[in-house]
């Protein structure tokens, strides 16, 4: 059982590198990060909140 542990660590930790790495090139460029928002339907094409996020 350890031995799905470690890789359950391993996992998670690149995970979180990965996310942090996602955030901090976001947050360097505002450009981007609208592009991912839309892209994750958070944003319409024109910058406002979808319905759902209203």
């Amino acid at each position: 059982m350890k031995k799905i542990d470690e890789n359950t660590d391993k996992t998670k930790q690149s995970l979180h590198e990965k996310m942090q790495a996602l955030r901090q090139s976001l947050a360097n460029n505002p450009a981007e990060a609208k592009a991912f928002l839309q892209k994750t339907g958070i944003l319409t094409k024109s910058g406002k909140l979808t319905k759902h996020y209203q």
